[in-house]
């Protein structure tokens, strides 16, 4: 809770792999009014706060009141597929690439409560659907 990340600069031998807050896998994890600014980086998938990989767990985060502004990609990057039921609560970003990035194919965040503004690229691009429950078998 009340964490910063700031000047978060690339090494030339990982360019894409910077971000300020790295939300990975795990049970009862909690980002509260967190800020990430000045994050470096190449393209949108340089985040201030980033779900990433294929290794999420099914437990849901607990996000909330969170803040990103000056970050060259994007503010949040949520890039997972198979998450559970999640929230995305009071985010705030400004003078980001992108403020909020969502994707991979499919999960069930929920962003509520959020501002987003002054973004030099996108505001909010979502690339995930809804999870679709598996097809009934025939016997």
């Amino acid at each position: 809770e009340n964490c910063v990340a700031s000047a978060i600069k690339p090494t030339s031998g990982a360019p894409y792999e910077v971000t300020g807050f790295v939300l990975g896998p795990g049970q009862g994890n909690v980002a509260r009014g967190c800020v990430a600014v000045g994050v470096q980086g190449d393209d949108s998938s340089t985040p201030g706060f980033g779900w990433r990989g294929d290794t999420f767990e099914a437990y849901p985060w607990v996000f909330e009141d969170c803040l990103s502004h000056d970050n060259y990609g994007s503010g949040l990057y949520f890039w997972v597929n198979g998450v559970p039921h999640s929230y995305v609560d009071r985010y705030t970003s400004y003078h980001d690439g992108h403020g909020i990035h969502a994707g991979a194919y499919t999960n069930l965040v929920s962003y509520r409560d959020c501002t987003v503004y002054a973004c030099a690229e996108n505001g909010l691009t979502i690339e995930a659907v809804p999870g679709v429950a598996d097809p009934p078998t025939t016997g």
